[in-house]
């Protein structure tokens, strides 16, 4: 038990250094500085507080089973209520400075609450312990309550980009309340850890998961340093002069500077998981072998810890999502202010969203619930990252509606509220498995409590609007022609095949059947014909060859990961040639079309 106290006291450590950190750092501290509008309206503010409050005293202990003996719930929504509007009251104070043309803390804006965040998650642990994961379930609500009062109070004011910057501030302190709590509720009810040469030491899986993630917000903290305290660092000032000798305009500049700081974190982020994955190693890691050729040299060189697996298939993952949302984000920014046409427009990044579900199904199965937490949580990083580069020229433009493009093309805001998306749907998903883990006595017999029904359904609803978005998708420099488009519709229909064949080759029948679900539901919320066409399609395909695909099924795991690495080696060639194909032109024949915009000379 000494152990895991030494892990917790560590993580409730760092969680407060960050959190005051960032306070300190939130506005300027010189006499002269002028007034800042109240960060939360007194109303608002009232209300949060009272909240928690009431909530306490209403569920107070009286006569079981009416609540618990022990109060933990409500304590917990009492920590996680009063914590949450500390943590809102400090993102609104940061970004109220952008209304007197200050610059934005994006410690004090982003890294603060998210370290408070992991300190009250990491109280249950340490003082809680009888009634551990009602604290943490307490404290995530209580938590997501203020948050919630917060954004009341935003809503009904005009939407400025200081306003909408701050909305997405506050979703993403939401979700590290929620993630923290879940995956250290995960922890706990996976039980002890199996040490090697340690088996008189007591620790649970929560304590080694918290510390990482502590970790992680300092290394976050680091990077969000003020310019003032960053510039004094040589190696800083090096880079930041090679940057802005590179870009040719501020938007390219904006776009380096937060490629650096996502792949500094990237590496980082994989070599702490390393460390701390290396002394937790369990006595059946020690002994696992692979005879694949594919697999022998890869885990030859990462280690047999399933802990460190799911890290670095995190990092890999949200680095493949961070990329993805932003050339995304950035090609909508610069089809609006250059008056190129789009091809659906203000869609969600589908092939992002596969991406989650397979990293999210890989961290499953080494680790469960507890590796999906995991995965969430470093999403999360990577999209507190994203919004901070959405707040660095803040106090510029804090008048200009979110709407209206700058001729710089402002795409980090829109790809901030996206990945944020993203980052709450991996929190879902490990909130699925923390009910899905508590009440499983209740749950025997029930047909949809496997998690390959929830991941299936993901797959279902995401992969047609994404082969819809890939086959009307023109790659920039490029015409469209009628070779083009077949070719693209070859390629659709690869990945149409492919990937449930994928699904189907590692889980099984049973997440066929969630598969159809998720593709009714793409027919009825996605809106489009083509879309519609193509889960028709994938259902039909199912229906007629799954018997052929399903003996895959019975391959060991090492015969699976050659044909995978066969598999995808085939798609990314296709993928490849069909994105660069139509590139070697003529330059006259690069340059995008413009519409005649309504109301100008025709």
């Amino acid at each position: 038990m000494e152990m895991e106290r030494n892990l917790l006291l560590l993580s409730l450590a760092l969680g407060g250094v960050v959190w005051f950190f960032g306070f300190l750092s939130s506005v300027s501290w010189g006499r002269a500085a002028p007034p800042t509008p109240a960060p939360l309206p007194r109303f608002w503010l009232i209300t949060a507080l009272a909240v928690p409050v009431i909530v306490f005293l209403a569920t107070l202990p009286t006569t079981p089973p009416l609540f618990a003996p022990g109060h933990a719930m409500g304590t917990g929504f009492l920590i996680g209520g009063l914590a949450g509007t500390l943590a809102i009251w400090t993102i609104l104070r940061a970004v109220a400075v952008a209304h007197r043309s200050e610059p934005v803390s994006a410690s004090a804006a982003i890294a603060a609450p998210i370290g408070l965040a992991l300190l009250v998650a990491t109280i249950p642990s340490l003082v809680l312990r009888s009634d551990v994961v009602d604290a943490l379930a307490g404290i995530a609500i209580g938590w997501l309550c203020a948050v919630i009062i917060a954004l009341c109070s935003q809503s009904s004011q005009w939407q400025t980009r200081a306003t909408a910057a701050a909305q997405a501030c506050l979703a993403l302190a939401a979700g590290a309340g929620a993630i923290f709590c879940t995956l250290a509720a995960l922890g706990e009810l996976r039980g002890h850890i199996d040490l090697i040469g340690r088996s008189t030491a007591v620790v649970h899986w929560a304590a080694p998961g918290l510390a990482f993630n502590a970790f992680l917000v300092l290394i976050l903290t680091l990077v969000l340093l003020p310019a003032t305290i960053a510039l004094r660092i040589p190696l800083v000032s090096l880079l930041t002069g090679w940057i802005e000798r590179s870009g040719h305009d501020e938007s390219a500049r904006a776009y380096r500077r937060s490629g650096l700081r996502v792949w500094f974190c990237g590496a980082v982020a994989i070599g702490l998981g390393s460390a701390v994955s290396k002394g937790f190693t369990e006595h059946h890691d020690a002994l696992w072998k692979t005879k694949s050729p594919l697999l022998k040299p890869l885990f030859a060189l990462i280690g047999p810890s399933p802990m460190f697996h799911v890290i670095l298939v995190g990092v890999l993952a949200a680095l493949i999502i961070t990329r993805l949302i932003w050339d995304q984000a950035r090609l909508d920014g610069e089809s609006e202010s250059g008056g190129r046409r789009t091809i659906l427009p203000n869609q969600p990044n589908f092939l992002a969203g596969l991406t989650l579900a397979a990293a999210g199904m890989l961290a499953f199965q080494s680790m469960g619930g507890f590796g999906l937490s995991i995965l969430a949580g470093i999403v999360l990083i990577f999209a507190a990252l994203t919004c901070a580069g959405a707040l660095s020229g803040l106090h510029e433009q804090v008048e200009v509606p979110p709407d209206t493009s700058s001729p710089t093309g402002d795409w980090e805001l829109p790809a901030a509220a996206d990945i944020v998306r993203l980052a709450l749907l991996g929190i879902v998903l490990a909130l699925y498995r923390l009910f899905s883990v508590r009440f499983d006595s209740e749950l025997r017999g029930v047909g949809l409590t496997d998690h390959y029904a929830l991941f299936g359904v993901i797959f279902g609803a995401a992969l047609p609007p994404f082969l819809t978005r890939y086959f009307k998708r023109i790659p920039p420099g490029s015409t469209d022609s009628d070779g083009r488009r077949l070719f693209r519709a070859v390629v659709t229909g690869l990945i149409l095949l492919v990937i449930p064949t994928v699904i189907v080759a590692f889980w099984g029948a049973k997440c066929v059947l969630a598969l159809f679900i998720g593709l009714a539901i793409s027919v009825l919320f996605e809106g489009s014909l083509l879309s519609a066409l193509l889960a028709v399609a994938i259902a039909l395909a199912l229906a007629q060859w799954a018997h052929h695909v399903l003996p895959l099924a019975a391959l060991t795991r090492d015969q699976k990961v050659n044909v995978l690495g066969w598999t995808a080696a085939v798609s990314i060639i296709a993928l490849l040639v069909a994105e660069y194909s139509g590139r070697a032109r003529s330059p006259a024949a690069r340059q995008p079309t413009t519409e005649p915009v309504k109301g100008g000379a025709q």
